[in-house]
């Protein structure tokens, strides 16, 4: 088995595994950023928008490497920057394709390692400390020594497979919270749809209301700095 040896391993490159990485290796670490995908960002890349950049008074809240990935994208026409919201206190509008591609050239030039198509399989702990990981690829296992390990799976698969407590779901029943049911819909008129979508939220009750009138929201598309008419994501919740 190949083995390894760096300061820091990230293990998941979505959004918080990427800012720990990037903010790692610009301060001099050697880092190794481990993704089981063949792309970076997560979610981010997904077509979801940013949240919450801003406070009630729309004060701006979040800023550092965050507000950085946002001011790249709005250079290159991937955003347009934050927009109040009511239920979010503010959305950010990202071109999750564009995004894909910004979170390698952060990685890049920071000079973090990385491994792509790979799986944490494996956890060596001694002492309560965790010594090395088993990461595995194509065919291939990796030893990996570190004097520090990052969680950023975003289930906390490092901290699990090292014997740490965890907790999933509620207390007692651990069932989890469903997910919001959300489908891309392309090839439609979209002014005729939200005329459409302004008559069924008239045929429902009012309690409904404040849910159903934030449902359409639309996906930023191309770098044109346009919104396309034609493709659309609607969250929809009862």
């Amino acid at each position: 088995m190949e083995l390894m040896k760096k300061n820091i391993v990230v293990v998941g490159g979505g959004p918080g595994g990427l800012a720990a990485a990037v903010t790692a290796a610009r301060e001099g670490k050697k880092v190794l950023l481990v993704e089981r995908n063949g792309y970076l960002g997560g979610q981010l890349g997904s077509g979801l928008p940013f949240l919450a950049f801003w406070d009630k008074k729309r004060r701006q809240v979040i800023g550092g490497f965050a507000q950085e990935f946002v001011d790249r994208l709005q250079e290159e026409g991937a955003s347009f920057g934050h927009a109040y919201c009511p239920h979010h206190l503010s959305t950010t509008l990202i071109d999750p394709f564009y995004s894909r591609i910004l979170c390698f050239q952060m990685v890049k030039e920071a000079g973090v390692e990385l491994l792509l198509h790979s799986e944490l399989s494996g956890v060596h702990v001694e002492d309560g400390r965790i010594r090395s990981v088993v990461i595995s690829g194509k065919g291939q296992n990796i030893e990996v020594e570190s004097d520090i390990f990052i969680d950023a799976t975003g289930d906390g698969d490092l901290a699990s497979m090292s014997g740490a407590e965890c907790e999933k779901g509620d207390s007692e029943s651990h069932v989890m919270q469903p997910p919001t049911l959300m489908f891309n819909l392309a090839g439609i008129h979209f002014d005729r749809f939200m005329i459409l979508s302004k008559r069924i939220r008239k045929s429902f009750p009012m309690m409904y209301f404040p849910i159903l009138r934030k449902a359409i929201m639309p996906i930023f598309c191309g770098r044109t700095g346009a919104l396309f008419s034609w493709e659309c994501t609607i969250c929809w919740k009862n």
